[in-house]
């Protein structure tokens, strides 16, 4: 299962900084210094977290202060 988050952080925003890079991008290490989204299932009868999930995370911060969050 891959989950992919897209969201706008205007705390992130560096498009304003002279000389940044046009993006940021990082692994689970980023994790603890970004606000991600609690993603649930309204519906769902019960849940649980199988492993960690912290290794195949991928984090790109744009300018823009958009945020692109992918797991496996």
């Amino acid at each position: 299962m891959r989950l992919e988050l897209s969201y706008r952080d205007p705390r992130l925003r560096f498009s304003n900084v002279v000389g940044a890079p046009a993006e940021v991008a990082g692994d689970s290490s980023l994790l603890d210094r970004l606000w991600t989204p609690h993603i649930f299932l309204a519906n769902e009868r019960r849940s649980f977290v199988m492993g960690t999930g912290l290794k195949d995370v991928l984090i790109r911060v744009l300018a823009s202060g958009q945020v692109f969050f992918i797991a496996r």
